[in-house]
């Protein structure tokens, strides 16, 4: 752990990896020094066996994306049991709207759509916290870059509606993508991005670059300076790079990131 940020693995890039084999995969990620890991997708594993092979390789559990799906009246407590027994404290909403129709279909992505879903986050963080959970909201690229009916982002509209208690976790490379800047929006959310998504992207938008390589143009130093200042807890690693294995790019960026944690000291 460098500057009292922890650092760990989103399993987005190793996923298919990490379904077929979860403890060859999580010894991999150890192996690298991550400290911990950031879970998404369908829970397909026993949360027990996932619990007994991250204390095994002295992994947390960072957070857990979830699909809004499941954070509904019908599955919330099926989903609680499993993150209780994981020791997972962190649910986030994988997304809303965008190309998978999270939530609505593109014919209703309206700001009404928006403010249903912001009272529904308000909600859910209530029974979340009474449970002992915290709740927060992954951001896409057209959570800014798109103005839902040209007046407000799907970001503005969650970050102003939402109560303090819901934390945002920025995507620096969907954020660059969407035409703002990373280290301004964790210095505005403050305490509330105690999530941050480590997102290598290039000039071109394209995923294909590894964290910290020439051609990221993520801004690590203010980026860091900035998870400072506003108290992040987790610096979640997640490239999304084509060009090499997921387990190459989670290694060389995990490699940078801790380089640039060094010379911030």
């Amino acid at each position: 752990m460098e500057l009292g940020i922890k650092l760990s693995a989103g399993l987005f890039p190793v996923l298919d990896d990490f379904r077929e084999n979860p403890e060859k995969t999580l010894k991999q990620l150890a192996s690298v020094g991550y400290e911990g890991i950031e879970l998404y997708g369908n829970f397909i594993h026993s949360p027990k066996v996932i619990r007994d092979i991250c204390q095994q390789y002295q992994l947390d559990i960072s957070g857990a994306q979830t699909s809004w799906r499941y954070l509904n009246q019908a599955h919330l407590q099926e989903v609680m049991d499993y993150n209780y027994e994981l020791g997972n404290k962190n649910i986030i909403i994988s997304a809303l709207g965008g190309p998978w129709e999270s939530g609505h279909k593109k014919k209703e992505n309206t700001i009404s759509t928006w403010l249903s879903h912001v009272e529904k986050m308000n909600e859910l963080q209530e029974v979340l916290s009474q449970n002992g959970f915290t709740l927060s909201y992954h951001t896409h690229d057209y959570d800014f870059g798109e103005k839902i009916e040209g007046k407000q982002t799907s970001f503005e509209l969650i970050f102003q509606n939402t109560n303090q208690l819901v934390g945002i976790e920025v995507d620096t490379g969907s954020s660059i993508k969407g035409k703002q800047c990373p280290q301004k929006l964790i210095k505005a959310l403050g305490k509330r991005a105690h999530l941050v998504h480590c997102k290598p992207i290039r000039e071109d938008d394209s995923f294909d670059v590894n964290l910290g390589e020439p051609n990221d143009v993520n801004d690590w130093k203010e980026i860091l300076t900035a998870c400072l200042q506003a108290g992040t807890q987790w610096l979640v690693v997640e490239p999304e790079n084509k060009l090499e294995s997921g387990l190459t790019a989670l290694t060389k960026s995990y490699q940078n990131i801790t380089s640039l944690m060094k010379t911030k000291k």
